[in-house]
């Protein structure tokens, strides 16, 4: 198995008729949309490049709230065998069905670095779109301290210099 380092999670609820359609809940087509989307995703070569072992995951709304108190036992004795904070996927969720992309950090947990996608589910384009920029903004957060606020210093370096050519002026 290889070592997957982003989760795509689908959280749904059975009651929604957007997930319904979106998975196929009721049977009334060949396809479910979400499984075409997966398949897409997980053979995108776009992400392969950019280092993403992707795998997708989908909790109902009620099943999710279970795992909340879980342990890792149990989790994997569930066939979950991510480090995933359940708490606060749970309370991110805000609407079915909602799309999340989870990445692996240095200490092996998996967490949101990026808004809830709250583009079109079935265009596979947008959420590859999404995932890159999940991954970007990842990087960004490790390396604080480094180029990311280099560019705030020299900002608020320029700013205040012309504060201080302002106030020589006005004395």
């Amino acid at each position: 198995m290889t070592d997957i380092n982003t989760l795509l999670v689908l959280v749904y609820a059975k009651w929604c008729g957007h997930c319904i359609r979106y998975l196929n809940l009721d049977n009334k087509s060949d396809k479910s949309l979400w499984k075409e989307i997966c398949k897409i995703l997980k053979s995108c070569k776009e992400l392969t490049e950019s280092d993403i072992k992707l795998d997708t995951i989908d909790f109902e709304e009620k099943h999710l709230k279970s795992l909340i108190n879980s342990d890792k036992k149990s989790l994997a004795e569930m066939g979950i065998n991510y480090d995933i904070d359940f708490k606060k996927l749970n309370n991110v969720v805000e609407f079915y069905p909602t799309l999340i992309v989870l990445i692996k950090d240095n200490n092996g947990v998996f967490r949101q670095v990026n808004n809830i996608f709250n583009n079109d589910k079935e265009n596979a384009k947008e959420l590859i779109t999404y995932i890159l920029d999940s991954k970007k903004q990842l990087k960004g957060d490790a390396i604080k301290g480094g180029a990311i606020n280099l560019d705030y210093r020299k900002k608020y370096k320029k700013y205040k210099k012309l504060y201080l050519e302002l106030l020589n002026k006005k004395k």
